[in-house]
């Protein structure tokens, strides 16, 4: 009688033959390739950060320059012009808006013509403290923004200043 004891699992003839020397070869050749073109572009990057980070005006520290005497301003203690800050818009669609900062007092128009205008007149950015509000679903909403307003809060219609 032969008797034939199971074979574990994982033991006994390949099923399936080892793979061929040219796939590995391909496989390195590959991964040469990649790393020679990452080095190749980490040179590139630190030359471009060398060239960008060094001065046009850079001088040997033995080498002295003759500047003739001059009567105008160096560029250290010439005036900065600076540009005044733009005045606030006089068009305003959704969002919030500070008081004096982003939007002017004054008496503001819109029209709502599909959905729901809303405003609100708020004493904090987060609309914890409404001062006053309206919602209109169709027509003509005014709104009148006071100086003592904090903030302004507006969604789905768009205000147009009138006076």
């Amino acid at each position: 009688m032969s008797t034939q004891t199971p074979q574990a699992p994982g033991w006994g003839p390949p099923t399936s033959p080892p793979p061929k020397r040219q796939h590995l070869v391909a496989k390195i050749a590959v991964g040469v390739a990649a790393g020679i073109a990452l080095f190749i572009v980490g040179i590139i990057v630190l030359v471009a950060v060398a060239v960008s980070s060094s001065s046009p005006n850079t001088q040997a520290a033995d080498t002295t320059v003759a500047t003739p005497a001059s009567t105008t301003a160096s560029p250290a203690t010439m005036p900065v012009a600076t540009k005044p800050k733009p005045a606030p818009a006089a068009t305003f669609g959704e969002g919030t808006y500070k008081v004096g900062t982003d939007i002017k007092p004054g008496l503001y128009k819109a029209t709502v013509t599909s959905g729901m205008g809303y405003w609100a007149r708020l004493a904090d950015p987060d609309g914890n403290n409404i001062l006053a509000n309206d919602v209109k679903t169709s027509g003509t909403m005014y709104l009148r923004v006071r100086s003592s307003d904090r903030y302004i809060e507006i969604s789905g219609t768009t205000f147009h200043k009138v006076g």
